[in-house]
């Protein structure tokens, strides 16, 4: 009859936990748009967020701004009064859905000093919500 050796102990196994943060850099920007002369944010543009909340909420460190715009038709003053309420809107939108208000980095209107496209006022009436960076 063979005898088989069998080691009485090995090395212990050592495991090692590292915790990694990384910025979601698949995280899209969110660009909502208005209609005429409006700050209220439309039903069907609400679908844009989810994902967006849902990447921000995981990532506590994560910092974003909101930034508003105009098209071209109306004064400067008023463009950039509505620029600014629009991007409100997406703010409280957004604390609505528990947001932390400390992940906001900036919320500021540009009224209509940032056109996308001089021929399509309606890609100028929006808000355009990214990632900025990063607080550790």
């Amino acid at each position: 009859e063979d005898k088989i050796d069998v080691p009485a102990a090995r090395e212990k196994l050592i495991s090692i936990q590292k915790e990694i943060r990384l910025t979601p850099v698949q995280t899209r920007d969110v660009v909502i748009y208005f209609d005429v002369d409006h700050s209220d944010i439309k039903p069907e543009e609400l679908a844009k967020f989810p994902e967006f909340i849902r990447q921000v909420k995981e990532n506590p460190s994560v910092r974003f701004e909101i930034n508003g715009h105009t098209d071209s038709t109306g004064s400067i003053a008023y463009n950039q009064a509505l620029s600014e309420r629009r991007a409100k809107a997406v703010e409280d939108y957004l604390l609505d859905q528990q947001v932390p208000r400390e992940q906001i980095a900036v919320v500021q209107g540009f009224g209509k000093s940032h056109q996308l496209d001089p021929n399509d006022l309606a890609k100028n009436r929006r808000v355009e919500v990214r990632i900025v960076g990063r607080k550790d």
